[in-house]
């Protein structure tokens, strides 16, 4: 993360997929800055059409399937070098 300019974007999800919205970190961090009296929307870039095309849904209702993603999986275990590194490894 890079916040020389003193802005962030941080996305609002799901994923990388959603909106990213635009903090001013100078407007924010400024000792004169009431979050109270702060009713401004932040800037933001749209979310990516993948979101609403049903791309996302179908992928969420298919099981999104990727090796090692949870605990069972059928994802390879550890290879011979790297127990041999990590013996405590199972």
């Amino acid at each position: 993360m890079d916040a020389t300019a003193r802005v962030l974007w941080v996305s609002e999800g799901p994923h990388l997929a959603g909106r990213f919205l635009r903090f001013d970190l100078s407007r924010l961090l400024d000792p004169a800055f009431d979050p109270a009296l702060d009713t401004a929307e932040p800037d933001a870039l749209p979310e990516d059409p993948l979101l609403t095309s049903g791309d996302y849904a179908a992928w969420e209702r298919a099981g999104s399937p990727h090796a090692g993603g949870e605990l069972g999986s059928d994802a390879p275990g550890p290879s011979a070098a790297d127990r041999k590194r990590d013996p405590g490894d199972p």
